[in-house]
């Protein structure tokens, strides 16, 4: 049984809605889905803070400002454990309606990439992080700490695909990792945010799925320069149609990986904590990004419709 450890602070509720799109590789969702947290009060709704820092792939990651009103799903260690908390969304699940999910959404940054452009790999920091990250995340899935992903999706940039490959894949080798077009970051019209070709996917990440990958980069040829970026409404969209995609087609999944980028990570935490963050590509939404080889994990209720 979840015990309410911590007082709820009461906030709107947002709903997250995605767009109504067939199964192409930038239109990733059959349905559409609106997303938001579960209804309180409830003992699932506790922002339990804990020491999970240690998983990241640096001493600072998991580093988002902890606050009273985050919608995160951290047992502590005078909480309820992880896997009690994952019976809890089981339980959720079994007794919800059919077109009603709840997930486990652990929400991951890529590692410390290098300069070079256009989309940069990661340096030799990132893979040092990436190597510390794959031995926290296998310790803390062999010892019960942390519930493994069911399904892992990856933004197509070559530092987030190599973070999954080096840090993420080794410590989950059975759960293949599905590259989604709509997880990549915010097009500003720089070059570090256009993506090698899917051929230079396909080799380079051999066991990755790929399905959902354009074979022109259309994204980044319709966000080429800086008076032509990407507006936060279509970030919004194609983040929404990201989250569609894994509830349409993974509905007995309970836990749910996302590797992406700073703006990815902003979008869900406005449009599902219920922070007030930044909606645009701005200096004071640094303080919403996590650190590195970093990341969190919520609990995200989607009702198809």
């Amino acid at each position: 049984m979840l015990l309410n450890r911590y007082p709820v602070r009461k906030f709107n509720h947002r709903l997250f809605v995605s767009p109504k799109l067939n199964m192409s590789s930038s239109n990733v969702a059959s349905s559409r889905w609106v997303f938001t947290r579960p209804d309180p009060p409830s003992s699932q709704h506790q922002f339990f803070k804990s020491d999970l820092r240690q998983i990241a792939g640096r001493e600072e990651g998991f580093d988002l400002p902890w606050r009273d009103d985050m919608y995160l799903a951290y047992p502590s260690p005078d909480a309820p454990s992880w896997p009690a908390f994952l019976d809890h969304i089981q339980q959720l699940n079994a007794e919800a309606d059919a077109n009603t999910q709840y997930k486990i959404v652990y929400v991951m940054r890529r590692a410390h990439k290098a300069r070079q452009e256009p989309d940069p790999v990661l340096d030799d920091e990132g893979q040092r992080q990436c190597t510390q990250l794959a031995e926290n995340l296998g310790r803390a899935a062999r010892t019960a700490l942390l519930p493994p992903p069911e399904v892992i999706v990856t933004s197509p940039l070559a530092r987030a695909l190599e973070t999954t490959h080096l840090g993420i894949a080794p410590a989950f080798p059975s759960v293949r990792p599905i590259v989604l077009e709509s997880l990549r970051e915010g097009l500003t019209g720089t070059p570090k945010n256009e993506r090698h070709g899917k051929s230079w996917i396909k080799e380079k990440f051999p066991t990755f799925n790929v399905d959902n990958v354009d074979d022109f980069d259309q994204l980044g040829a319709r966000y080429s320069s800086p008076d032509r970026k990407e507006s936060y409404e279509a970030l919004s969209h194609r983040v929404q149609g990201a989250l569609g995609h894994v509830f349409e087609n993974f509905p007995g999944a309970s836990v749910v990986l996302v590797m992406s980028h700073c703006y990815v990570q902003q979008t869900i935490q406005r449009e599902i904590t219920g922070w007030d963050v930044p909606d645009d590509y701005k200096k004071e939404a640094v303080e919403f990004f996590v650190g590195e080889a970093g990341g969190y994990a919520i609990v995200v209720k989607g009702i198809k419709y």
